[in-house]
């Protein structure tokens, strides 16, 4: 009113694009542009009602109107009406909204509606059709839309208006099954009654009054008439049968051609539509079997299982994008031409189907009728459905471009609810559901997901439709869940949706699990190797104990008692007389001095500590030459200077050394004593070999006197070692073999293992 404009009513909606603005009023709509009413629409130009109550543009250019009998769409002057039987909750709209994908959200006196893919236009008895009830849909050759209907009989469409054909004009009936036109531009209608002529919107034949018409074929001037009781081809005015099978479903080929049959060979199922390729195959659709192609004499066949959006095909089309759109018993949808060739290749695993819908509600395609589905000059694609005909304009179709953006909604552990801040996965907890959604509302339930777990997996997954992912007994570590959605019409989102979480490790998992472990078997490994150090030094203590209170008695008795003896032995040696028995007696002190320095170089070998300054091989050259000293033997000594062995085993080596030597002074009368030690790898060799007279077994224990081979063997079993001894005529070898195992061993262990067996040596 500002700018001088009047309104007959109160404005309640107001619409803007650009320079244009939409007005609705109690009296209808207004669109003002350069300050003016250039646009009026009321009741009388097609709206329900002249009360609107809400406006909202949609991306593609149309006006939503909301009004107190249902809401309206205006697109280029047409108008397409939705109420309550087309599924809206009330009839009295309040308000209106087109989101950013273009989805329609209607708030209705009753509750809230969405209209979803709003790309088809449909056409009911609200724009003009004389019956909801459609049936075959065709264009003429004047570019006329003819539409069958199954109980008004035929609506033309010249674009604007409908026209109605029925039986007072002269059909047979008013149920019309099948259409054709023949290049003459004659059209032929098949009813449920027979067979009717029409030319330039006159009825001017009629056939077969008594014989439903399921479909038609026109080759040239002929024919072809399917019918319930079989096949029949009309020509020069007159009908014959051709054969005698009934047909249920009946497919139109091209002009001198014969129609197909009802099932080919390998389809199983009956034919209800086809269309032809550039190279001569055919696709066709049937009636329960999907889709199937013909090529070179084999079939190849697409069922939902394999993507198909129906198993049950009324009618197929092919749209200027190589597209193949399908009427079904589900509604319209589309594949891809190469898409469906590509699978029938074997060169694909599956097929996209991409269904529509005129709105807030599915609808079902006609079967039955033929054809089902038409397309005209202009592109545009015609579909008979159960609840009026339906259009679309594929070359025309505005796609959702909006990235959905896709949302994490419950992170579920062990079938319980978990929050996704930081969630903490213990390390019990075994099985894992991560939901999410895509927020696009256009066909949510043709949304697609992929998803990846970081740290645990390398590829995406395409989950499909699937709106949750599952994992099972995950490692511990710390992972991100990410995930993408993709509308229907494949635009993926622009960013992922991140989880963050951590699967807690059990104790034996953890970093530092190991080292502690190691570091306590180290510690129980060094308190064992104490304790048992302990224990023989408590042994060795004992035993070293033992040996003293040995060499204490030692002395105070047998020394002490030989002593004594060889005292009176000098006493009654000093009172002999001359003679041989002085001389015997003489013999006998001096072997008893030779006991007597023997014991007590026995106690000192007792009481001496068992760690000395001298190397082993400078003690065994020692004793050799303690043994032979002042004797005519030569000695000869070949001792390896890296020998070395335990205490307790150079003790016996040097016993078993000095038991040998002694014995080849005093009884071989040898010239020559070889004496030889060496260690090889942990071994010790010692041989003693002289050239004398040798000995035989008969005599040993008497030649080498005091049993010297029982205590040679003796002492070399006690430290383990091999005793050989050999004797001849030319001289006596003795050889001692220390193995590695008993000179790996320490003094303390030799003396722990002697305590257990014999404590006291």
């Amino acid at each position: 009113q500002g700018r001088g404009l009047m309104f007959d009513a109160d404005v309640t909606a107001l619409a803007c694009v650009h320079d244009v603005v939409w007005a609705g009023t109690a009296d209808g709509l207004f669109r003002v542009h350069d300050g003016r009413i250039d646009y009026r629409l009321n009741a009388a130009g097609g709206l329900p009602d002249n009360a609107i109550a809400a406006l909202s543009l949609s991306p593609d250019g149309s006006l939503w109107i909301g009004s107190d009998d249902g809401v309206t769409r205006w697109r280029d002057g047409e108008l397409s009406v939705y109420r309550t039987r087309d599924g809206l909750s009330h009839s009295v709209v309040l308000s209106v909204y087109v989101d950013r994908e273009g989805t329609l959200w209607t708030g209705t006196k009753d509750g809230l509606d969405q209209f979803t893919d709003p790309k088809l236009t449909p056409y009911s008895r609200s724009e003009g059709l004389s019956s909801n009830e459609v049936g075959p849909v065709l264009q003429d050759r004047a570019g006329l839309l003819w539409i069958g209907t199954l109980d008004r009989g035929i609506d033309i469409f010249d674009g604007r208006r409908f026209h109605e054909l029925t039986t007072r004009d002269g059909l047979l009936s008013d149920r019309v099954l099948a259409l054709a036109a023949d290049s003459g531009g004659d059209v032929w209608a098949g009813t449920d009654k027979g067979l009717n002529q029409i030319h330039d919107g006159r009825v001017v034949g009629a056939w077969d009054r008594n014989q439903s018409v399921h479909g038609l074929s026109i080759d040239g001037s002929s024919i072809w008439i399917a019918t319930a009781q079989g096949i029949d081809l009309l020509a020069n005015g007159s009908v014959q049968r051709k054969s005698t099978t009934p047909v249920s479903a009946f497919v139109p080929m091209s002009a001198a051609a014969m129609p197909v049959s009802p099932a080919l060979p390998g389809v199983f199922r009956p034919v209800s539509s086809y269309i032809r390729e550039s190279d001569g195959a055919l696709w066709m659709g049937s009636l329960g079997a999907g889709l199937a192609r013909w090529r070179n004499g084999s079939v190849a066949r697409v069922h939902v299982k394999d993507g198909l959006y129906d198993n049950r095909i009324y009618a197929l089309l092919r749209d200027d994008q190589s597209n193949l759109w399908m009427a079904s018993s589900k509604g319209i949808f589309r594949i891809a031409e190469r898409e469906l060739n590509d699978f029938a290749d074997g060169k694909l695993r599956s097929v996209t189907s991409v269904p529509f819908s005129t709105g807030q509600l599915r609808f079902e395609c006609r079967s039955g009728v033929q054809p089902a589905a038409c397309r005209t000059r202009d592109g545009r694609l015609w579909f008979a459905t159960t609840t009026g005909l339906v259009v679309v304009d594929p070359n025309h179709l505005v796609a959702n471009s909006v990235p959905p953006p896709a949302r994490i909604t419950a992170l579920i552990v062990d079938g319980e609810r978990s929050g996704t801040d930081d969630p903490r996965i213990q390390s019990w907890q075994k099985n894992l559901e991560i939901r999410y959604a895509g927020l696009s509302f256009v066909s949510p339930e043709r949304v697609t997901f992929r998803y990846i777990l970081d740290g645990y997996e390398k590829n995406w997954t395409d989950a499909g439709a699937r709106r949750e992912a599952f994992y099972t007994n995950l490692p511990p570590g710390h992972f991100r869940f990410r995930v993408m959605a993709r509308n229907a019409d494949g635009v993926w989102g622009r960013e992922a949706q991140a989880l963050a979480f951590t699967v807690e490790p059990r104790f034996y998992q953890r970093k530092w699990f190991w080292p502690a472990l190691a570091g306590l078997l180290a510690g129980m490994i060094f308190l064992g190797y104490r304790r048992r150090v302990r224990r023989m030094q408590r042994t060795f203590s004992l035993l070293l104990a033992e040996r003293s209170r040995i060499a204490r008695e030692l002395h105070d008795t047998l020394l002490q008692g030989i002593a004594g003896v060889t005292m009176q032995l000098q006493a009654l040696w000093k009172q002999m007389p001359p003679g041989s028995s002085k001389q015997v007696l003489a013999g006998i002190i001096t072997d008893a001095g030779h006991c007597a320095a023997e014991a007590r170089q026995s106690l000192w070998q007792l009481r001496a500590p068992v760690t000395r300054h001298a190397g082993f091989g400078q003690r065994i050259s020692e004793v050799c030459r303690e043994a032979l000293a002042g004797t005519a033997i030569r000695l000869q000594l070949a001792i390896d200077p890296e020998a070395a062995a335990t205490p307790e085993i150079e003790y016996q080596i040097l016993r078993i050394t000095k038991e040998a030597l002694t014995n080849a002074a005093r009884h071989s009368h040898a010239d020559t004593v070889k004496v030889r030690l060496v260690a090889r790898e942990g071994t010790l060799d010692l041989s003693i070999q002289d050239d004398g007279c040798g000995f035989t077994a008969s005599n040993d224990y008497s030649v080498l006197g005091h049993f010297g081979l029982i205590g040679m063997r003796e002492r070399a079993g006690e430290i383990g070692a091999e005793l050989n001894l050999t004797s001849s005529s030319s001289g006596t070898t003795v050889c001692v073999r220390v193995p590695a195992s008993s000179t790996n061993k320490s003094a303390k262990e030799l003396a722990y293992e002697q305590s257990d067996t014999n404590p006291v040596r």
